[in-house]
């Protein structure tokens, strides 16, 4: 009878256990310089989708060709943060603005927090899309996500709260 309402899990040989909840299949990934976090696949009552596995699998190897063009996605946000705050285009800021002029210094104000694959819904681009969270120093109210698909960040979408 208990059996009905425990939560199923489902393991995977390379990237470890899963557990099924609010409708997705959350496990862990380990992701280079971006260490062990949170990831979230979709799929169905009995097993995470399988192309969302083997996208996970391939994240792995792919990240280190990915960093380079995230970035310079988040560096370009960061300037763009940047610009509109001297302008006085955005509420003042309680803690002062982190300050680099480098794409490479993005790393020390940022930190990942999820990856999310799923399949790209309501897009005239078939397939799934991979998705980086991010928390980033100088827009602490806004998780922003790098959007992944055929191994290009395609958006970096930034008003995620």
């Amino acid at each position: 009878m208990f059996g009905l309402f425990k939560t199923p899990k489902y393991n995977d040989p390379i990237l470890g256990e899963f557990q099924r909840t609010q409708g997705r299949w959350n496990g862990s990934i380990k992701l280079d310089k971006h260490g062990e976090i949170l990831l979230r696949l979709a799929g169905g009552k009995q097993s995470p989708d399988s192309e969302g596995l083997d996208l996970a699998n391939q994240l792995c190897s792919q990240i280190g060709s990915l960093i380079p063009q995230i970035q310079e996605e988040l560096f370009e946000h960061y300037v763009t943060y940047r610009d509109a705050v001297a302008e006085g285009m955005t509420p003042e800021e309680e803690e002062p603005l982190p300050e680099f002029n480098r794409s490479s210094d993005v790393w020390s104000n940022v930190y990942p927090q999820w990856v999310d694959i799923s399949p790209l819904e309501g897009s005239p681009t078939e397939g799934f899309v991979i998705e980086i969270a991010y928390h980033v120093a100088w827009d602490e109210e806004h998780t922003v996500r790098a959007r992944i698909q055929n191994w290009k960040v395609f958006e970096l979408c930034g008003s995620t709260v």
